[in-house]
């Protein structure tokens, strides 16, 4: 009996610390958000922003005949000034015959320590010329951010 009582006041506190954090969850995320600006901050040091070595990276890499590269940071729960969300619009004949999960493999391992040590989340949209054309010039917009206290 006793063993039942002391199994019951510990499933008991543990839905109260697991309703806890999800209260806090908004604040933990913003939180989080912070703590990755931070770092962020922290580990810039050579003078160059990551938004100029994404562009830099991928123009040696691929060559490409457009490429835009946008800071969507603002549009997340993130403090300002932060370079944590990013789309890539990257247009190039070395595209040509690779399908769509190949060419974002090959950005992800083009941008591989920005991804691991600056970036939150990148968005991707790869063509070859003739397929840009098509869009005319035109690539998808970014979902509205669902994140920290939006949801």
């Amino acid at each position: 009996m006793v063993l039942m009582i002391m199994q019951y006041i510990v499933a008991e506190q543990m839905k109260t610390a697991i309703t806890m954090l999800l209260r806090h969850s908004v604040i933990f995320t913003t939180l989080i958000h912070w703590l990755f600006f931070a770092v962020n901050c922290a580990k810039k040091g050579s003078g160059m922003i990551i938004q100029q070595k994404i562009e830099q990276k991928l123009k040696d890499v691929f060559s490409p005949s457009y490429l835009e590269v946008i800071n969507e940071s603002h549009m997340h729960n993130v403090p300002a000034g932060s370079e944590s969300h990013f789309k890539v619009i990257v247009v190039s004949e070395s595209f040509e015959g690779q399908r769509l999960i190949s060419r974002h493999r090959a950005i992800n391992t083009t941008l591989a320590d920005e991804l691991q040590n600056h970036i939150h989340a990148l968005a991707m949209h790869t063509y070859t010329d003739i397929e840009w054309q098509k869009e005319k010039g035109i690539a998808p917009d970014s979902p509205n951010c669902l994140g920290g206290n939006k949801r």
